[in-house]
C-alpha cells in the first residue's frame, strides 16, 4: 500500500509533494505512514501551521480511538507529532477534491520493495 502528500502554502502553491510506500495491504496503516511523513516534512521545513486534508476518515476515528489494536505504534508517533508546539488542523475533504494526493498515493504503492 501507499500514501502521499502535498504541502501547499497559505497562497496555494505546491511546496513540495511526496509519496510513501508502506508494508502490507491494510489501507489505513499506508493513511497513517503518509500522515507521519507528511507531519514530519512540514515539521522539519518549518511550518508551524498546517491544515491537514485527508480524504480517508478512518484516519481520524483511529488518532482518537485508545484501542486500535496493531495501528497503536503508528497512531502514538502521529499523535506525538501533532502535539508538538506548532497548530495543527485535521480534517477530511471527498476523495475527489484530492487527486493529487490519489496520484501519489499509487505512485507510492507501486514503488519497489
Amino acid at each position: 500500500m501507499g500514501g502521499g502528500g502535498v504541502l501547499i502554502n497559505s497562497h496555494g502553491n505546491w511546496v513540495l509533494r511526496f509519496s510513501y510506500h508502506g508494508k502490507g495491504g491494510e489501507s489505513l496503516f499506508a493513511e497513517l505512514g503518509a500522515l507521519r511523513v507528511g507531519l514530519e516534512l512540514g515539521w522539519k521545513a518549518g511550518h508551524r501551521k498546517l491544515v491537514v486534508e485527508l480524504d480517508y476518515s478512518d484516519v481520524l476515528a483511529a488518532l482518537e480511538d485508545l484501542n486500535c489494536g496493531d495501528f497503536i505504534p503508528e497512531i502514538e508517533v502521529v499523535r506525538c507529532l501533532i502535539s508538538r508546539n506548532w497548530e495543527v488542523r485535521l480534517r477530511v475533504i471527498p476523495r475527489d477534491y484530492n487527486r493529487p494526493t490519489d496520484w501519489l498515493a499509487k505512485h507510492g504503492a507501486s514503488a519497489p520493495d
